[in-house]
């Protein structure tokens, strides 16, 4: 399988780039017990809740969020890239914390650049563009907080 992501046009980020930019892909096993860990640090019966909540990022299209940090996991989904993004993220709208996930290959791009030039935490807008080549498809990316 290759594991370098196509961003648009045949344009391509080689594997070692993204692997550099963001931490250590994190596999099955270690998301399991970070998320182990972070119930058993919950200092309320709502934090113990929330702490496994994920929402998708096409979920976001629209709003406004701040990307605080951002690592990789492996993915099982055979269709689509070996990684996927999880984000630690705050609303602009409501100011809670979430964390966010995106399998978007524009995603995994900005996010890997925003690391290179150390931008956490970044204020961003969602937005869904539909695909061309793809009817009904909509590819999610981040634009600057102020446009639109």
């Amino acid at each position: 399988m290759n594991k370098d992501i196509e961003v648009r046009d045949g344009e391509v980020i080689p594997y070692q780039d993204w692997m550099d930019a963001l931490p250590l892909i994190k596999t099955s096993d270690s998301v399991a017990a970070d998320m182990v860990a972070g119930i058993l640090q919950a200092e309320s019966l709502d934090d113990v809740e929330a702490l496994n909540e994920t929402i998708g990022l096409k979920d976001l299209i629209g709003q406004v969020i701040t990307v605080c940090s951002a690592e990789l996991r492996e993915s099982e989904v055979e269709s689509g890239y070996p990684v996927y993004a999880v984000m630690d993220a705050i609303s602009d709208t409501t100011g809670n914390h979430m964390v966010v996930t995106s399998g978007s290959g524009k995603v995994l791009a900005q996010l890997c650049k925003y690391q290179m030039m150390k931008a956490y935490p970044r204020k961003v807008r969602v937005i869904g563009i539909e695909s061309n080549s793809h009817k009904g498809r909509v590819t999610v990316q981040f634009v600057s907080a102020t446009d639109f």
